[in-house]
């Protein structure tokens, strides 16, 4: 596998691993979901080895996540998928709740912003 497969494979990997975190998941639990070995769910995420797109399918069925979440999040759509979530989601807050939310916002773009300068 060539440098730029690897790194694609790795990123991709990152993705699943985030999804798959995000939702309280093991991996072991994921396997099963997406009937494939713990081991490989592994070497996925770690980009150590490549996906059949039927295995892939599988991984993000389990995940209930778009294919482009995981393959291309920087997508005009992708990203519009997300600010209407996000969106849904503040719709249920009380103006106390999102003054909180908003800082909190403000504060982690400021820290991923020092972070990419750095």
């Amino acid at each position: 596998m060539d440098d730029k497969t690897k790194a694609f494979y790795q990123e991709v990997g990152k993705r699943i691993r985030s999804a798959r975190l995000k939702q309280g998941l093991s991996q072991a639990t994921l396997s099963e979901l997406a009937h494939i070995s713990p081991a490989q769910i592994s070497e996925i995420e770690w980009g150590k080895a490549k996906m059949q797109v039927a295995t892939f399918y599988h991984i993000a069925e389990a995940l209930q996540v778009s294919a482009d979440t995981l393959l291309c999040p920087d997508v005009p759509e992708v990203k519009q998928m997300q600010k209407t979530r996000i969106e849904e989601l503040l719709l249920k807050c009380s103006v106390k709740e999102l003054e909180s939310i908003e800082r909190i916002i403000s504060e982690m773009i400021s820290v991923f912003h020092q972070n990419t300068v750095e």
